[in-house]
């Protein structure tokens, strides 16, 4: 990462490269010792940030607008604008588990994928509607609808609550034990 590049810009605005994916989606690891990349071609690249090495994978024929690593990093939850969800094996690169989103977001919103601090659950929060699964193997265990649109998602450090930010600055707090909710103003 802190390797140089020099570009000649004269000859690089004459023949510009051809690029045809971007990045759209991102997530560190909880050691932040890996990086995943979620692309407009439906791919996901991680990066081991120590040894500065790379891998790439075709994950989604859609763009990949959310993900999220395991907390012990082994497993990577990806979502995209096909409807999947899948979950990935990151020591064999293969996909153990997969479910589908009744609702994807827009590009502009994304798709908000968490997994809770023990694993054993993934939150997906994506356009109008939140969706738990069971952090295994993908079977959904919730399912909310009619929601503002979402902006953000995060799980509390001891996993008992979940909070989601909406459009609008609204926020709701998800008891994750009854999934009561209480909806608190917002800024």
């Amino acid at each position: 990462l802190d390797t140089r590049c020099r570009v000649d810009m004269k000859s690089a605005l004459a023949s510009p490269p051809i690029v045809d994916f971007a990045v759209v989606a991102l997530a560190s690891s909880p050691s932040m010792k890996l990086l995943a990349l979620g692309m407009t071609n439906g791919a996901v690249e991680i990066w081991d940030l120590a040894s500065r090495t790379n891998l790439l994978f075709q994950a989604h024929s859609a763009p990949v607008l959310g993900l999220d690593f395991s907390p012990d990093s082994r497993q990577l939850v990806t979502a995209s604008e096909d409807h999947e969800v899948y979950l990935w094996n990151l020591t064999t690169l293969t996909r153990v588990a997969s479910n589908r989103l009744d609702e994807v977001s827009d590009p502009f919103y994304g798709i908000y994928v968490r997994f809770s601090p023990r694993g054993d659950l993934v939150a997906v929060g994506s356009k109008q509607q939140l969706s738990i699964f069971r952090g295994t193997d993908l079977h959904r265990l919730r399912h909310f609808d009619n929601l503002s649109l979402f902006e953000s998602l995060r799980f509390s450090p001891d996993g008992r609550y979940l909070v989601s930010g909406h459009d609008g600055g609204g926020l709701i707090l998800w008891d994750t034990h009854a999934w009561s909710r209480r909806s608190l103003p917002g800024h």
